[in-house]
């Protein structure tokens, strides 16, 4: 009893201290979930791997903010974004034609506002743009 207590002092503050995922971890993880659902049809399996990211970007959301409550650093920033880049994903109740068109449209029309016509989509609009192929189709 007494190792064991010894041991989770002495670990307790590693987790207490640990970094909350970066941008990087959240595409690797999005494009994981896509590589596990690319034969997969049924769009309940698909919903729930995209709740799943949500999930994820939520409680990491939380992470940071208990971090820094008042001004967020650019780690934090990066992930918003990309949390608010998949926002019109995680609100699409139905993907069917209308339901994936919204997305689209969404995804593309808010990743241009502010900046040039002719400017190439950021990755994290591409990245779910991608998944509105994959749940779309």
């Amino acid at each position: 009893m007494r190792l064991q207590t010894l041991v989770f002092i002495f670990l307790l503050p590693l987790f207490a201290w640990s970094e909350p995922k970066q941008i990087s971890d959240f595409f690797t993880l999005s494009k994981k979930l896509r590589t596990e659902l690319k034969s997969e049809k049924s769009q309940t399996t698909k919903a729930a791997k995209l709740k799943e990211l949500e999930e994820a970007l939520n409680s990491t959301q939380k992470e940071y903010e208990k971090l820094n409550p008042e001004k967020g650093d650019d780690k934090e920033k990066k992930v918003s974004f990309f949390y608010f880049t998949f926002e019109p994903l995680f609100e699409t109740k139905k993907f069917d034609k209308k339901g994936c068109e919204h997305a689209e449209y969404q995804v593309t029309y808010e990743d241009k506002m502010g900046r040039a016509e002719n400017e190439a989509l950021t990755p994290d609009a591409q990245e779910a743009l991608e998944w509105v192929k994959l749940l779309c189709q």
